[in-house]
């Protein structure tokens, strides 16, 4: 049965890597992402049965075999990043392996990376994508890259295309300010960009607080319970771009100070199972306030939601930007602003 073996560049970026080096005459033609399945066999008919492995984000190899493919991506595990491959049609392509080969290395070298290794298998003909993704599974962030295959099986042999999206940058984006007559919530959006904003240049921290209630004390202090979330975003064209999010739950403390009135204190509940005794003990035993807090924290509700376009809106129109709308991850549907 006939095998195909292909080594792709994915970006300019990488063009000086070992896998990049122009070929010898004995060695197989260098393909782009642009090249179809069909131009890659034939580019590759007299191609070695083996090729060098991907040596540097940016590069990948594919082999072929029947109703079987094995994609291999450079990956470096010692970052928090991982590849993870997601079928379109689980009944069309499944995932049938999933293996990370460390490279080769001197002992007692860290930081060492190799490649992870796909093995796919086409259940029945047609075509359909899988979607692979490099990104660090713990953090609500748009993955790093996004390698789309574009799956083809005839019932006897698999042909692919390919297409690739690094994460979208941004030139420096202008710190939130909050411009609105409430003084609490000007307090309280400075506060949670100063403990919670990203330090990336290209990106801008915008705050959502979900507040439920506010009480005063006899000191004088104001009291402000709520679900107090914030987003970190990167303009892409017309569009904000989600690179991450946060969700404090607790009780903010706001009192006058010699230098005017501040955020004091806050009170924000324990993560985990922790959670719900901690922010019932934050709203002093009252446990109609403590199930509203935690509401508010479901990120999709419709007061979230609109709290959310509140905020984005007012930096918007702050700064004369042409953006609008967000998303959550590359490819969705935008949601409008205003």
């Amino acid at each position: 049965m006939k095998k195909k073996i292909v080594l792709i560049m994915l970006a300019a970026a990488v063009a000086f890597s070992a896998c990049a080096k122009k070929p010898e005459a004995s060695a197989p033609a260098e393909t782009t992402p642009a090249q179809t399945a069909a131009e890659t066999e034939a580019s590759s008919a007299e191609a070695p049965e083996t090729q060098a492995d991907p040596s540097e984000l940016g590069q990948f190899t594919v082999k072929t075999d029947g109703n079987t493919m094995e994609i291999a991506l450079y990956s470096n595990p010692t970052t928090g990043y991982e590849w993870t491959a997601s079928p379109e049609d689980e009944a069309a392509v499944k995932i049938v392996s999933d293996e990370f080969r460390e490279a080769d290395h001197a002992a007692g070298m860290t930081g060492v990376g190799g490649i992870q290794v796909f093995k796919l298998e086409a259940l029945k003909e047609g075509t359909s994508d899988v979607k692979i993704t490099y990104a660090r599974p713990w953090e609500n962030r748009i993955p790093l890259y996004t390698e789309t295959f574009t799956i083809t099986y005839d019932g006897k042999e698999i042909s692919w295309e390919h297409e690739s999206r690094e994460a979208p940058k941004a030139e420096q984006l202008p710190r939130f300010i909050y411009v609105g007559n409430d003084v609490p919530l000007r307090l309280i959006c400075d506060y949670m960009i100063d403990h919670y904003g990203t330090d990336a240049p290209e990106e801008v921290t915008i705050p959502s607080p979900v507040i439920v209630e506010m009480k005063e004390t006899e000191s004088g202090e104001t009291l402000v319970y709520g679900n107090f979330m914030a987003y970190d975003y990167i303009a892409d064209g017309h569009q904000f771009v989600t690179r991450g999010s946060g969700s404090w739950p607790g009780c903010m403390h706001i009192a006058e100070t010699d230098h005017g009135y501040a955020v004091t204190e806050f009170e924000c509940a324990e993560d985990g199972a922790g959670m719900d005794e901690s922010l019932l003990k934050i709203c002093g035993g009252d446990e109609k306030l403590r199930d509203r807090i935690v509401k508010a924290m479901d990120m999709g509700s419709d007061d979230a939601v609109s709290t959310r376009k509140f905020f984005l809106g007012i930096y918007v129109s702050n700064f004369d930007l042409d953006i609008t709308g967000y998303q959550d991850s590359v490819g969705e549907e935008p949601e409008e602003i205003f």
